[in-house]
């Protein structure tokens, strides 16, 4: 047997040292990668807040969370690793890389290759003119961003088409069901068509599109997206691995409206369209282009803007409170994949709000 004290223990076993309550963090390491590092007190924040929504962490109200971030006014206050992982691990994003699709869409419309969202999706697949059946020709570019493309996927073959060697085909094969643009229905290969739209419209690969002018510029430069990969196209809906620090910067740039840094990497007009209300879900979300608007249940008239991944991917934007945030997890039942809205409404929105009051009283 070994005894530790309680240094020990917080270093070693988080989790035993949360039992104790005596969670205490000690800072964000600055790793000259382009995020700007802090501390809550120097942001305005009681830290006393951010310990305890981590205490609730690491004894799993929130389920399965492999990271937590925090950024407050463009710098880093927060990040922790439960569960034995750290800075430098890829995290599959699974949904949340659609998000980061619609910046790839942007960046191409910014540059004039893409020339209208509200062009017909075919313009971009002219070799499959042939299945431009009944009602194909009233689907857009815009449709297939705001999960309204009315495609009928009701026999299931929408978690089949991952097995064909020819996504792209098997999703233009699709008859519809709806009116496009009548209703939101979110169906991930749909998304997969954003493959093709960037292959044709710049003549690269979106893999290498996003290398040039979004990892690149970000400083990203570790990621994995080869999963799912077909004859060079990759999986747009959900197969891109990223750090969570790099989350953060992806959170950062649409937090600062295009910007990172001094450098425009997408332009503010797309990021104000791609993450204003495009479409309507339910009384708590809305839709915009491939990213999530959630109204706050807890703080009447704040709304956050949200990357969304199976498992609790998320990255949380806030620009009323000037707030992004940060998890990857391993929530993979829904229920569970949910835990993690409740603490960034808590602590991070009414939680942040609140506390700011009383700080500056």
């Amino acid at each position: 047997l070994v005894r530790y004290d309680d240094g020990q223990l917080l270093r070693e076993f988080p989790g035993l040292a949360v039992m104790k309550n005596n969670y205490v963090y000690a800072g964000p390491a600055d790793l000259d990668d382009g995020i700007r590092v802090s501390s809550p007190s120097a942001e305005g924040i009681d830290s006393a807040l951010l310990n305890e929504m981590m205490r609730n962490v690491y004894a799993g109200m929130y389920g399965k969370l492999h990271s937590v971030l925090v950024f407050i006014n463009n710098k880093l206050v927060l990040e922790d690793y439960p569960a034995g992982f750290c800075e430098s691990d890829l995290h599959p994003l699974h949904s949340t890389t659609k998000s980061i699709s619609s910046l790839l869409v942007g960046i191409a419309k910014d540059q004039g290759r893409i020339k209208s969202i509200n062009q017909d999706i075919f313009d971009f697949f002219p070799e499959y003119e042939e299945l431009k059946t009944d009602g194909w020709s009233n689907v857009t570019l815009e449709n297939i961003l705001t999960m309204s493309a009315g495609l009928d996927w009701g026999d299931g073959l929408d978690r089949k088409v991952l097995g064909e060697d020819n996504i792209i085909k098997a999703v233009l094969e699709r008859p519809l069901k709806d009116k496009p643009g009548s209703k939101f229905e979110y169906v991930n290969p749909n998304v997969d068509l954003l493959a093709g739209v960037i292959k044709n419209a710049t003549g690269e690969h979106a893999d290498k599109f996003a290398a040039e002018y979004l990892f690149n510029p970000l400083g990203i430069d570790r990621y994995e997206w080869n999963q799912y990969k077909r004859n060079g196209y990759p999986l747009m809906d959900g197969s891109l691995a990223l750090r969570p620090r790099d989350m953060g910067k992806i959170g950062l740039l649409i937090l600062n409206k295009g910007k990172w840094h001094d450098r425009q990497i997408v332009s503010e007009d797309w990021v104000a369209e791609s993450t204003g209300k495009q479409i309507n879900v339910d009384n708590i979300f809305d839709y915009g282009y491939l990213w999530w608007i959630a109204k706050s249940q807890l703080v009447p008239g704040m709304t956050a803007i949200l990357a969304n991944g199976l498992g609790s991917q998320y990255i949380l934007i806030v620009p009323q409170l000037n707030l992004v945030a940060v998890t990857t997890g391993a929530n993979f039942d829904f229920e569970k994949h949910k835990l993690p809205l409740s603490m960034f409404e808590q602590y991070l929105i009414k939680g942040l709000r609140d506390n700011r009051n009383k700080f500056h009283k």
